[in-house]
């Protein structure tokens, strides 16, 4: 078994570096889609009238865009950003 050399020292510490870093970032992700998919959720509830119809488009005036939330036939929401447009 050979000594760790300085230079070999300092790749060990970026590797073990990169390695938490790594792990750091799949944990903010995974709570960033938790609080996506229940956002989500909230505004296909606030938005989407009980009596629907799988594939009707609702929209509503936020500032100078449109929310724009589809429901598709597995009651799952398709939400969108669009530029309001004015004439």
């Amino acid at each position: 078994m050979t000594d760790v050399t300085r230079e070999g020292e300092g790749i060990i510490q970026r590797w073990k570096t990169a390695m938490i870093e790594k792990d750091s970032a799949r944990a903010r992700l995974s709570k960033c889609e938790v609080e996506l998919d229940n956002a989500m959720e909230a505004l296909k509830n606030w938005l989407v009238p009980k009596d629907y119809k799988v594939g009707e488009k609702f929209c509503v005036a936020y500032g100078k865009e449109f929310i724009q939330i589809e429901v598709t036939e597995y009651n799952t929401a398709e939400i969108k950003i669009r530029p309001r447009n004015k004439v």
